[in-house]
């Protein structure tokens, strides 16, 4: 295909899902962020005009949107001549490093989530290497029909976090793959939470339909195994959680029921040549001048004196 018809198609797309016309088409009628006014203090009438307000201000609003997204592609069709002159190269990666807009309009609110989480997101410029395969395997196990679980398994520094942010960075996108697209990534925050909390954030996370929750180092939570089980095969709910190796063996494999509902990972270190341009992308983030002997020199000195 022709390099700029190609880049044009990218963009194309790109503008149709940018302001998430698919997503708000669906939800159009749909309340306001799927608010409700519920309690024993509100009487039916009171229910009634806040349901009738709540979703004549999401209609308007994802109205609005759908409006903007729709002129956006139709400019974008407009100037299909200038692709076809000139060979622009516009990449579909690069647009996947963009946020679409409007999404949140169409998924319920989590109050409680939120008091105990924190978004995940990582920035454009952070480039992942050598998780290809990682990635393959998560999206196969954030796109099934249930059980949309998947356990990550690496050593410590073996890049599990950084994968968990890459996740956050694709789920603000509206071109990433289907089980992760406009989606929100959060980490819960396990240590001294108290059970009622959790399952209040658990439970709004199942209901808001576009949550992914992340709990690192899960083999530290055994006791909530039980609990959590029951939240692994709701379908519009993504649970990602890490371990390694030593407690995968000593823990993990002691509860085959709870394992069984995840897809499981391995996170292998990088190669060297993963590892040189992790390096060179982290300088170039932080502006750093440094030699490319240097950079050879640091990871044959790390191979060397930094051991288990």
């Amino acid at each position: 295909m022709h390099p700029g018809v190609q880049s044009w198609n990218n963009l194309l797309v790109y503008a149709f899902n940018a302001f998430s016309i698919p997503l708000l088409l669906k939800t159009l009628l749909a309340p306001w962020e799927n608010d409700k006014a519920e309690g024993p203090s509100y009487t039916f009438a009171e229910k009634f005009v806040f349901g009738i307000f709540s979703r004549l201000m999401g209609f308007v609003s994802r109205l609005v949107f759908i409006s903007i997204g729709l002129i956006f592609t139709l400019l974008v069709i407009s100037i299909f001549p200038i692709f076809l002159i000139f060979p622009i190269k516009i990449n579909r990666e690069y647009l996947e490093n963009l946020d679409s807009y409007g999404a949140y309009l169409s998924y319920g609110n989590t109050y409680s989530l939120n008091k105990h989480s924190h978004d995940l997101y990582s920035s454009s410029y952070l480039k992942l290497y050598g998780k290809d395969k990682a990635l393959r395997m998560i999206e196969r196990g954030l796109t099934k029909d249930s059980a949309r679980n998947v356990l990550l398994v690496g050593e410590t520094g073996v890049g599990k976090s950084v994968i968990v942010s890459h996740l956050g960075r694709l789920g603000r996108s509206g071109l990433s793959f289907s089980g992760i697209h406009n989606h929100r990534v959060v980490e819960l925050s396990i240590e001294g939470l108290a059970i009622e909390d959790f399952d209040k954030s658990m439970n709004e996370a199942a209901h808001a339909g576009n949550v992914i929750v992340v709990i690192e180092n899960i083999h530290e939570y055994e006791s909530i195994y039980e609990r959590l089980t029951k939240y692994l095969t709701m379908p519009h709910l993504g649970i990602v959680t890490t371990t390694d190796f030593s407690n995968y063996d000593q823990v993990m494999k002691v509860h085959p029921e709870f394992l069984s509902k995840f897809e499981k990972v391995d996170v292998e270190p990088t190669n060297t040549e993963d590892t040189i341009s992790i390096l060179k992308n982290t300088i170039y983030i932080e502006g750093i001048k440094i030699k490319n002997e240097a950079i050879i020199e640091i990871i044959n000195l790390s191979n060397r004196f930094i051991g288990n």
